[in-house]
């Protein structure tokens, strides 16, 4: 725990991903709070909505800038990760890239929304994605 505690203070961004499984569970805002704390601009922490609406979502995570899984929603996260990043991409650049590489990222969430248990495979597709597009470097033992 306390390398995870490390990471996360030295984090630019924070995604939340949030499914009707998780919405109401006592540990997904324990978690949120976590990352809200440590992440100085309340815009960089990013709520993603699996299987339901925005609007499902309730306060306090409401407060949060939520998206839905979506190529509109995702590529909002992806513009807030970048403006987060060292090496910025220019804006046209990175919706090439993304426009690109969102049917690698789509498919296998969609899959995985529709398998609960295969949840693993969805995160592993959206780490694989963002590092392989230089967005984010994630370390292993973070999901």
């Amino acid at each position: 725990m306390p390398k995870l505690v490390e990471e996360l203070s030295i984090s630019r961004v924070g995604l939340i991903v949030l499914t009707p499984d998780n919405l109401k569970k006592e540990w997904i805002m324990f978690e949120a709070g976590a990352i809200f704390a440590k992440i100085v601009e309340s815009a960089r922490v990013r709520p993603i909505v699996f299987g339901m609406e925005v609007a499902d979502v309730g306060l306090p995570l409401s407060y949060l800038q939520c998206v839905k899984f979506s190529r509109e929603g995702m590529l909002k996260v992806v513009k807030s990760i970048n403006s987060a990043v060292e090496k910025k991409k220019g804006p046209k650049d990175l919706e090439k890239v993304f426009d690109k590489w969102w049917p690698e990222l789509e498919t296998p969430i969609i899959e995985a929304i529709s398998k609960p248990d295969e949840a693993k495979n969805a995160t592993d597709a959206f780490r694989w994605w963002l590092e392989e597009n230089h967005l984010m470097e994630i370390p292993e033992h973070c999901g």
